[in-house]
């Protein structure tokens, strides 16, 4: 029952040789010290390694001194293609510290391209309505130990513009430098990562990406990141579970659930996702940001979905609805799980039933399981406009799948 499969030892027995492949994939081997007098290692080749360390022990730990074949050596570390050839490492010992290895000249190499400086973003995120703009700052902070003129780019695809897209920022030796920038929305809603890259003399800067979603209030499009619903003559189409499982197009159809189609449930009426079955078509919930408006008098927000991978007791989390006044509103949402685990729950959180369906279906073809879509809703403040509303950031079990927002 020991499942380490040797680390452990093997990493003890390199700790006694008085060296360690620090870097897994390079050949250095960074020195420590002895925990033995003498070692020999012989090499499949027929040459040997010597390790001499006299009064190596639990008391006389620290190095005095190193040669290497005979020559003084003070680097804390040896490439193994070295040793491969044969070689003879004679350590003294001390019971005292000592300066052995600690220039900096002796220190280990270090692996990969030299970094002049760290560029990001904040806020690194936006959510713009179309035609809408909003800021975010750039900065570059520098890693290197001299003065560097930083060059950055944006390249933002069509759909936003970034105002200025390009430019320099001079940084002094450990500072930062930064530059506001201008991001507009188009009229197209739609997700449109904008990439920043940067070029500079004192080495390499990896490029920092900013996500600005273009949303209209309401449209869940722009959110989507799962496929929920397949087809039937290609069940493994959509995988809504992440266990292979999905809704059936054809019996949320059968059921009034055709995509586009105009769904009301618990007194709210929603529009069901006008998406191919395959594509996305639901937003995982995890703390989404969402634009959404209330015709005046609503007084609840109601979405579409269901839990999974949820049980009995199904799923939920704290909801945060915000105002144009800047006020918050929680409340808990919570979503009932879509087969009922399995026929053997009942319906949780005061859900509605907006559809079921006979069957979902498999990645190798129907499953006959009852299957539901659920409403849901919190509560909207009386006399506040709603400006968008915040999925709960965690759920008490589970997963929940959202495909539709309205409000009533």
């Amino acid at each position: 029952d020991n499942d380490d499969l040797g680390a452990n030892s093997s990493s003890f027995v390199w700790s006694m040789l008085g060296m360690y492949p620090e870097n897994p994939g390079s050949d250095t081997l960074v020195y420590g010290s002895p925990g033995f007098p003498h070692a020999t290692i012989s090499l499949p080749s027929g040459k040997t390694i010597k390790i001499n360390a006299p009064g190596a022990s639990a008391s006389e730990y620290y190095v005095k001194s190193m040669k290497l074949d005979g020559k003084a050596d003070s680097k804390l570390y040896v490439p193994y293609t070295t040793l491969a050839k044969g070689a003879t490492l004679d350590w003294t010992m001390s019971t005292k510290a000592t300066s052995w290895g600690t220039g900096a000249e002796n220190a280990p190499p270090s692996y990969g391209p030299t970094f002049g400086a760290i560029g990001s973003l904040s806020p690194s995120s936006l959510i713009l309505k179309p035609g809408e703009s909003s800021k975010t700052t750039l900065t570059v902070k520098s890693v290197s130990s001299g003065n560097q003129a930083v060059q950055w780019t944006a390249t933002a695809p069509s759909g936003v513009t970034v105002s200025p897209s390009s430019g320099t920022l001079n940084v002094t030796a450990n500072s930062s430098g930064s530059a506001d920038l201008t991001v507009t929305a188009g009229n197209a809603d739609g997700s449109y990562p904008v990439n920043f890259t940067f070029t500079s003399p004192s080495g390499k800067i990896l490029p920092v990406s900013l996500s600005v979603i273009v949303a209209k209030p309401g449209d869940l499009a722009p959110f989507y990141d799962n496929a929920g619903i397949s087809d039937d003559s290609a069940p493994s189409g959509a995988n809504y579970d992440g266990g292979g499982w999905s809704y059936s197009e054809q019996a949320l159809t059968a059921a009034g659930l055709a995509p586009g189609a105009p769904v009301t449930a618990g007194g709210i009426t929603y529009t069901w996702p006008n998406v191919p079955a395959g594509q996305q078509d639901n937003v995982t919930v995890g703390g989404q940001t969402i634009p959404v408006s209330a015709p005046a008098g609503a007084t609840k927000l109601g979405f579409l979905g269901s839990a999974y991978q949820a049980g009995t007791d199904g799923s939920s989390g704290t909801a945060t609805i915000t105002y144009t006044d800047g006020s918050t509103s929680t409340a808990t949402l919570g979503f009932s799980d879509w087969t009922l685990a399995g026929g053997g729950g009942s319906i949780q959180f005061g859900n509605a039933i907006a559809a079921s369906a006979p069957y979902r279906n498999y990645t190798t073809g129907k499953d006959g399981v009852k299957t539901y879509v659920f409403a849901a809703s919190v509560p909207i403040t009386s006399g506040k406009t709603v400006a968008s509303v915040t999925l709960p950031p965690s759920l008490s079990q589970g997963s929940i799948g959202v495909f539709a927002i309205a409000a009533g």
